[in-house]
């Protein structure tokens, strides 16, 4: 079979999974949506509709990054009606034709604005756990709607994902939300943060992995090593599967995969390397090491390609981080991304933006 077929078949199944993964953030979002301010009895309808105005506020990000082509597709539309079904907001004749409008006809920039304000809002009546779902959710979801855009099979089949102009709405989108973080952050965040990090400390002094102590060695000559040099795309992956202690065998096999899109053979000497990162734990002196090189590399790059190796990045983080499952004492419910894997997920997004803030 040809390298064409090859990666046409790889990309396929990357589709499938980001459509399973698409659906299942909405039943997430819906039951973080439910979790909060819970109702009286008597007061069931007006619940329905607070959820289902909240509800609206999540489609609002992903009908932007439709539209950011300048037309809403086929492809484009499909994922963004069935996230909507799932909020149960085209149950009724209103609900369908208002989510239609917005379909049909961009929704002007006041509507927008208002929207995003109103967004800020519900975040600020989440727990900061729901919030950083949340908002890590909304952008795996706008990420697959972006990679909808395109109606030809042989982009698809190329790996072609997304446009320029996706690619700025998702950066866009991105930083919108991390404004809508900081405005919901109280003032004493920090101290959270603090006492946060110092509990985790406490429980990694009681279990601690063992470290493989050479790895910051290592990494000081990967800048000039071809097998170590290719390998620094991947150490963010390696972060986040690590996140919670231990590699689990499915967050293994989608760090793997993502090495075989990057052309790294079963049996090479970075394919071992990469092994062994999985099987024994690397300092946190190597990962941010390897970050500051990664993050070096991609000063180089022309500014769309920097932008969708970040997004590209992005999304691998984020599935790597769904594969584990999460915490079953989170209020939400459901499949869950853990807490360690949420703050290492945004650490390395905002390691990697301090040069050049998106």
């Amino acid at each position: 079979m040809s390298s064409f077929f090859v990666q046409g078949f790889r990309e396929y199944k990357r589709h499938i999974g980001m459509k399973k993964a698409f659906v299942e953030w909405a039943e997430r979002l819906k039951t973080i949506l439910m979790s909060v301010d819970k109702t009286v009895p008597g007061e069931e309808s007006a619940e329905r509709a607070r959820i289902c105005n909240h509800s609206s506020l999540l489609l609002m990000p992903l009908v932007e990054i439709a539209w950011s082509d300048g037309r809403v597709t086929r492809g484009e539309l499909y994922p963004i009606v069935q996230a909507a079904g799932v909020y149960g907001l085209v149950e009724t004749s209103e609900g369908y034709r208002e989510l239609m409008e917005d379909l049909l006809s961009r929704p002007a920039p006041p509507k927008v604005d208002a929207m995003w304000d109103a967004f800020g809002g519900l975040l600020k009546d989440l727990p900061d756990d729901s919030r950083k779902l949340l908002t890590l959710g909304l952008l795996s979801q706008a990420q697959f709607v972006a990679e909808q855009g395109s109606d030809s099979v042989i982009e698809f089949l190329r790996g072609e994902r997304i446009s320029k102009n996706q690619e700025e709405a998702l950066l866009f989108l991105a930083n919108q939300l991390e404004k809508a973080k900081e405005v919901a952050v109280e003032a004493d965040i920090k101290k959270i943060v603090a006492a946060r990090l110092e509990t985790e400390n406490i429980q990694m002094e009681t279990v601690e992995p063992a470290v493989n102590d050479d790895h910051y060695q290592e990494a000081e000559g990967m800048a000039t090593l071809d097998d170590y040099a290719q390998l620094i795309p991947l150490v963010p992956l390696v972060k986040t599967a690590w996140a919670e202690g231990r590699v689990t065998k499915r967050e293994r096999r989608l760090v793997f995969e993502a090495a075989e899109r990057m052309g790294i053979e079963s049996g090479s000497t970075a394919h071992q390397r990469l092994t062994d990162w999985l099987e024994l734990h690397p300092t946190e002196e190597f990962y941010d090491h390897s970050i500051d090189i990664l993050q070096r590399r991609w000063q180089t790059a022309e500014t769309e390609e920097k932008n969708r190796r970040k997004l590209d990045l992005l999304a691998d983080c984020t599935r790597i981080a769904e594969a584990s499952g999460g915490s079953t004492n989170f209020p939400a419910g459901g499949v869950k991304i853990c807490d360690e894997e949420i703050a290492v997920v945004e650490s390395i997004i905002q390691k990697l933006n301090e040069a050049s803030k998106i």
